[in-house]
């Protein structure tokens, strides 16, 4: 997700993160890391990297390689996977909106906050 926002060079300006789910969210500001996020506080300096004037804040979220490796059917432990899962898989294959995924992503707006 991005924003455009009119800052001023020389501000004090920080990214606060609202709800999210993921490993990491990368801060971009201008195009350029401010650095990751990675547990809390879900918040991160900016100033070094405010110009005056228009300025693209962006938040990448990094999700993790659950959704792709399983387990996907059955009754699952959040955050547990084992060989017992695939034991466990049903003898059909059930169809996608069965399958047991974790969401990824911003769920709620970020914010930039002036620091005073």
């Amino acid at each position: 997700m991005a924003k455009t926002l009119t800052l001023k060079r020389g501000g004090k300006y920080k990214v606060v993160l609202g709800k999210w789910a993921g490993t990491v969210a990368e801060i971009r500001v201008n195009g350029k890391s401010a650095g990751v996020i990675a547990w809390q506080p879900y918040e991160i300096p900016i100033d070094a990297l405010v110009k005056s004037g228009q300025n693209v804040v962006e938040v990448l979220v990094t999700g993790s390689l659950r959704n792709l490796l399983g387990p996907h059917h059955g009754k699952i432990a959040p955050g547990m996977a084992s060989p017992g899962n695939v034991r466990n898989a049903p003898n059909t294959m059930p169809p996608g909106s069965a399958y047991n995924q974790l969401p990824y992503g911003l769920m709620e707006d970020f914010q930039v906050v002036q620091v005073k």
